[in-house]
């Protein structure tokens, strides 16, 4: 008689389980890293993309506070002797375009004949780097050194204009300041329609950099003028001297987490000279692919 075989049916049902389960769970890595990547490369290009937005936006402003001041040294009441005139005028500016924290007229020895603030009137402004420029070059500047100015020592940005004799010798001198919150509202805005986004949620944070790596502007600390992120080695204020648009990863200096970082400069407009002024737009990596994992989770779940 045959002996009747005493293995249980389907024993390696058990282990073909685990195999799959293994195996399905080694693709599923190397499908959520692949997931991963794709979203950081996603956030990346859209932070570069905001910079950039930035940086044009930056460069659209100022330009035109350029050709305000440009046009406002034109005109026939800065060669009058009626310096009350003036005053009214440089007061009509700045109520029309309340960027300009204050105007001034200087004679062409520097000293103030006429301004937005009365009290400002009188003032020697020989010394200052503006005047000097401006009575050098006999040409229009804009300083890319924001210094304090204007009520509360707010930063400012100057733009300065010569006003001519008609023998061609400096008769005048016109400057404007431009407040640094006006440029910080462009930041703001681009922010915002950031956040509009359904892909990506979590707070961005952003830094406005001089050519040196100074930070002028920042979102989060407000550390303006005593931070310098290109003497730190942080990547993005490296690159972003390029002069080329881009994203890097990298390690937030204070957080100490891993970040998506978008850079971009400045590039000037048209006869606007470069202030190759840096913005950088950054965002938690783990905010980034956030959303991959609630959705993994959700099928996990649904798979139990």
């Amino acid at each position: 008689m045959r002996e009747r075989s005493t293995a249980q049916p389907y024993a390696w049902l058990p282990a073909l389980i685990v195999t799959v389960i293994i195996l399905t769970g080694i693709a599923g890595g190397f499908a959520l890293r692949h997931f991963e990547r794709n979203m950081v490369t996603l956030a990346g290009q859209s932070l570069s993309v905001t910079a950039s937005n930035i940086a044009d936006e930056l460069d659209r402003l100022l330009y035109e506070r350029y050709g305000d001041i440009q046009l406002l040294a034109q005109s026939p009441q800065f060669r009058s002797r009626d310096v009350e005139g003036m005053a009214a005028q440089l007061q009509r500016m700045k109520d029309a375009y309340p960027v300009y924290l204050l105007l001034d007229v200087t004679d062409a020895h520097g000293r103030i004949i006429a301004s937005s603030q009365p009290d400002r009137r009188g003032l020697d402004q020989s010394q200052a780097s503006w005047f000097q420029a401006v009575s050098t070059s006999h040409a229009m500047q804009v300083s890319d050194t924001p210094r304090p100015s204007g009520p509360g020592s707010m930063l400012s940005i100057q733009f300065s204009a010569p006003i001519l004799s008609p023998t061609g010798e400096l008769s005048r001198a016109l400057t404007a300041s431009v407040g640094l919150p006006v440029l910080e509202d462009v930041f703001q805005s681009a922010i915002r329609a950031f956040d509009a986004s359904p892909q990506f949620k979590g707070q961005l944070e952003w830094q406005f950099l001089l050519p040196d790596g100074t930070v002028i502007a920042d979102s989060i600390l407000h550390e303006e003028g005593r931070v310098n992120l290109r003497t730190m080695r942080l990547p993005s204020a490296m690159l972003v001297t390029s002069g080329k648009p881009g994203y890097v990863e990298e390690r937030h200096l204070r957080r100490k987490i891993p970040v998506i970082t978008g850079y971009a400069q400045t590039r000037g407009h048209l006869s606007l000279p470069n202030l190759h002024w840096g913005v950088l737009v950054r965002m938690d990596y783990e905010d980034v692919i956030a959303p991959i994992h609630e959705t993994l989770w959700r099928l996990a779940a649904a798979a139990l």
